[in-house]
C-alpha cells in the first residue's frame, strides 16, 4: 500500500525534478540485486536447506524420506513452500521501499550540508533553517506514523524476536542438521535487524553527530562559525538549536528513537554472538 502511496511517488516526483535520478536510479539497481540476494539466501536456507544437508540429490527420494509420500502430504508441503515463498518476497519488497526511502532523505541531508560547504558562513541561515524544516518535515512524511514506522516496528521486532528464539532453539535441539538451520536462521535475522537499525541511525548521525569526520549538519554549520558575519549570528544560532531540538531521527514507537548509541550497542552484541553462534554451529554438525 505504502509503495504505490502518493507520499513516496511525491518524494521520487521531488528528486526527478532536483536532478537527483540518475544517482538514485543506479542506487537502485544495487538494491534490486541485494534484495534479490537476500530472497534467494532466505529461501535456500528455509526451503532447501535439509536437501541440501543430507547431500541427496535425488528429490523424490528425499521428498519421501522427509515427507512421505500421500496426496495430503504433498500439498501441504507445496502450500508451506509456497507461503515461504510469498513471506521471502514481501520481506525482499520492504527492503526495496526502505532502501529508496533512505536514499531519498540521505540526499536531501547531503544538499543541505552542500549548501553549508558552499556558502560557508555568508549562506542565509534563516533560509537555510527553513529548509531544514521542510526537510524534517519530508522525512516525518515518509518515516512518520501515516508512512513506513508501522511497517519498520513490526519487521525490526519480528526479525529480533525471530532470531532470538531461533538461537535458542538451535542451542537445544539434539538433530544436528536442524540445529544448524535454526542457528544460521537466527544470524541471518539478527543480522537484517541490525543492518536496518544502524542505517536508520545513520539518518539521526548525520544530522547531529559530534564526529569531524562524520560531516553532519550541525558539525558543518559549528566549523563555519568563525565565518558568520555579526548580522548573522543570532540566525546561525538558531538553525544550530533547530537542528538540535529537530534531529532526523526514526521514531518506531514501542522500540523508542534508532539513535547511533543504540545502534552501535545492538551492534556489538550481535558482532560478538555471531563468532560465538557459528562455531558452535560447527562444532553441533561434526559430532555424530
Amino acid at each position: 500500500r505504502f509503495l504505490h502511496g502518493h507520499r513516496l511517488r511525491a518524494a521520487l516526483e521531488r528528486e526527478r525534478q532536483l536532478g537527483g535520478w540518475p544517482q538514485l536510479a543506479r542506487y537502485g539497481n544495487r538494491l534490486a540485486l541485494l534484495a534479490l540476494f537476500i530472497f534467494v539466501l532466505m529461501t535456500w536456507n528455509n526451503v532447501f536447506w535439509d536437501f541440501t544437508w543430507s547431500s541427496l540429490f535425488n528429490f523424490r527420494g528425499w521428498f519421501a524420506n522427509v515427507y512421505g509420500t500421500t496426496g495430503v502430504e504433498v500439498f501441504g508441503v507445496l502450500l508451506d513452500a509456497l507461503a515461504w515463498e510469498v513471506f521471502c518476497l514481501l520481506i525482499a519488497s520492504i527492503i526495496v521501499v526502505f532502501g529508496v526511502m533512505w536514499k531519498l532523505t540521505m540526499l536531501d541531508l547531503h544538499r543541505l550540508c552542500d549548501r553549508i560547504r558552499k556558502d560557508g558562513g555568508e549562506t542565509d541561515w534563516s533560509q537555510l533553517t527553513d529548509e531544514y524544516t521542510q526537510a524534517c518535515a519530508r522525512m516525518e512524511r515518509l518515516w512518520g506514523p501515516g508512512g513506513m514506522a508501522p511497517t519498520l516496528t513490526a519487521c525490526v521486532a519480528m526479525l529480533l524476536i525471530s532470531s532470538l528464539l531461533s538461537v535458542a532453539t538451535g542451542t537445544t535441539l539434539k538433530k544436528e542438521s536442524l540445529a544448524a538451520y535454526n542457528l544460521m536462521w537466527g544470524i541471518l535475522t539478527g543480522g537484517l535487524a541490525v543492518a536496518s537499525v544502524l542505517l536508520m541511525a545513520l539518518l539521526q548521525s548525520k544530522c547531529t553527530s559530534p564526529r569531524w569526520s562524520k560531516h553532519s549538519i550541525l558539525n558543518l554549520a559549528v566549523r563555519v562559525s568563525a565565518k558568520v558575519p555579526c548580522a548573522q549570528r543570532l540566525e546561525h544560532m538558531g538553525f544550530k538549536d533547530c537542528v538540535l531540538r529537530n534531529p532526523t531521527a526514526v521514531d518506531l514507537g514501542v522500540l523508542g528513537l534508532v539513535t547511533m548509541p543504540v545502534a552501535m550497542a545492538l551492534f556489538r552484541v550481535f558482532i560478538v554472538s555471531v563468532p560465538f553462534l557459528a562455531t558452535f554451529a560447527a562444532s553441533r554438525t561434526q559430532t555424530t
